[in-house]
């Protein structure tokens, strides 16, 4: 279950790539700067991706310098990109065990109102499970539940629950998985997982 916790955190993460297909109308503002600013931010999200999957210590040490360059560069960071830098950033946060740094720039996202609050939300609930604030994390969970409209981020709030909750209430997890079985996906990843969940504890 370890295992597929840690591998399901780097599946939320990629979610940020989502942000990336957003169409943003830029008023009365200088394109060539947000362009350099998006840059950054995707440059660090790139970096993240392959800091959380990289096995080998060295290459991960040389990775991370790369991660905190782009940090240090939040300054050259255009409006549009901030929520995104924050995401990314209190994800590298949270990799090293700085769980309030990381709680304190999700909640920025969160305060912004941006999109990318959705998913600084379900952040937010890892974190607390990781603090071992169970009570905190399934609050989260429900709150983004029962307030998104974006389907793959309840599936998401909505796996991480049942695991949370699996082995207290079994009969409220495999609720909460053949509710996941029935999203309209085909063959995804979490839609699928939650099958399996569901023929192994029926």
């Amino acid at each position: 279950m370890l295992m597929f916790k840690n591998k399901f955190f780097m599946g939320i993460l990629a979610i940020i790539v989502f942000v990336g297909i957003i169409v943003i109308f830029y008023n009365s503002m200088d394109v060539d700067y947000v362009k350099a600013g998006g840059g950054i931010v995707e440059g660090l999200e790139s970096d993240l991706n392959m800091y959380l999957r990289e096995k080998n210590l060295e290459e991960k040490r040389k990775i991370a310098i790369k991660i905190e360059e782009s940090i240090n560069k939040i300054a050259d960071v255009s409006y549009e990109y901030l929520a995104r830098f924050y995401l990314a950033r209190s994800t590298y946060f949270q990799s090293k065990g700085l769980y309030k740094e990381a709680l304190d720039d999700l909640n920025i996202v969160i305060r912004s109102g941006r999109i990318e609050r959705e998913l600084a939300y379900v952040n937010k609930a890892v974190i607390y499970e990781k603090m071992g604030q169970m009570e905190d994390a399934l609050l989260v969970y429900d709150n983004v539940i029962n307030q998104t409209k974006l389907d793959f981020i309840k599936i998401r709030a909505l796996l991480s629950k049942a695991l949370l909750i699996e082995d207290r209430d079994k009969s409220l997890a495999i609720e909460i998985y053949e509710q996941v079985s029935n999203f309209s996906y085909e063959n995804n990843l979490y839609v699928n997982f939650a099958k399996n969940k569901l023929w192994y504890l029926k």
